[in-house]
């Protein structure tokens, strides 16, 4: 059996990785959410 077990990886935690990782949760999958900067898409510093 692996380490991990998740229904559903989503990679970038801008606007639409955001919507997507929250509408699949609520649904019941076991989501993981992957990104290397803030979240929440881009924004000017």
């Amino acid at each position: 059996m692996s380490k991990y077990d998740y229904d559903m990886i989503i990679i970038g935690g801008g606007a639409a990785g955001l919507t997507v990782a929250a509408g699949a949760a609520q649904l019941g999958a076991k989501t993981a959410l992957i990104e290397k900067e803030k979240l929440g898409g881009l924004m000017n510093s």
